[in-house]
C-alpha cells in the first residue's frame, strides 16, 4: 500500500489517498522514513553478484551454478536465496534439466485378452 500512496500522492494528495485505503497517514510517514533492513541490504550486494555472475555466464548459469560460484568466491549464501533474488530479479538459466526430459520408448502392445466366455463354466 505505501508503494500505491508513493506512486499516487502527488495527483490526489497523501491523506486523501490513505483515507480511502483506511490506514493513518502517520502509516505512510512512518514507512517513509524508515531505513533499509539488514536483510535489504544484504539482497542488494548479493544481487550485485549474482547479475555480475550471470553475465559473465552470458544468461546461462541459473541458480544452483551462480550458487556454486558465489559459494567458490567464498561468499557464504543460502542457494534458496540465489534461488528467490534471480526470481525477484527475473534471472533464469538457459533451460537446465526441463530441457533434457527423458524420453521412454513406446511400450509393447499387450497380449490380446482372451474373451470373456472362455472358461466360464469353471466360476459355476
Amino acid at each position: 500500500m505505501i508503494r500505491f500512496v508513493e506512486a499516487h500522492r502527488k495527483p490526489h494528495g497523501v491523506e486523501r489517498i490513505c483515507r480511502i485505503l483506511r490506514i493513518p497517514p502517520s502509516t505512510y510517514y512512518a514507512a517513509r522514513s524508515r531505513t533499509a533492513s539488514a536483510r535489504a541490504l544484504r539482497d542488494a550486494e548479493l544481487l550485485a553478484e549474482i547479475r555480475r555472475i550471470h553475465e559473465e555466464s552470458n544468461h546461462t548459469f541459473g541458480a544452483r551454478r551462480v550458487w556454486t560460484r558465489l559459494r567458490a568466491e567464498n561468499v557464504d549464501v543460502a542457494r534458496c536465496t540465489v534461488e528467490r533474488l534471480m526470481r525477484e530479479a527475473g534471472l533464469t538459466g538457459a533451460g537446465g534439466a526441463s530441457g533434457h526430459r527423458l524420453r521412454r520408448a513406446a511400450r509393447p502392445p499387450a497380449a490380446e485378452a482372451a474373451p470373456l466366455t472362455a472358461g466360464w463354466h469353471r466360476l459355476l
